[in-house]
């Protein structure tokens, strides 16, 4: 936690693995105790790390696709329309 900087740890109050198996009790242990743990309140249910992991990984490959298209026109310009002026 003081590695990274991290100033609050924060939980939502229901989670997609509710009700699978008993929460351990040590899980949150040390940010509690540091006084960085909090629960975040009112699910929405387009917020779980499943649905947020997937919108990162849909936004990199949109963005790959893009820089691909911008290297394309790029290469095209230094090759037709670049000029150098030599140097004195």
């Amino acid at each position: 936690i003081t590695t990274f900087n991290i100033s609050v740890l924060v939980r939502g109050d229901t989670s997609e693995t509710d009700g699978m198996a008993p929460l351990d009790p040590r899980r949150y242990e040390v940010p509690k105790a540091m006084g960085v743990f909090r629960v975040l309140q009112g699910h929405s249910p387009n917020m779980s790390a499943r649905n947020i992991i997937h919108r990162i990984v849909d936004k990199r490959a949109a963005f790959e696709a893009r820089n691909a298209k911008k290297v394309v026109s790029e290469a095209k310009y230094y090759e037709s329309k670049k000029e150098y002026v030599q140097e004195l």
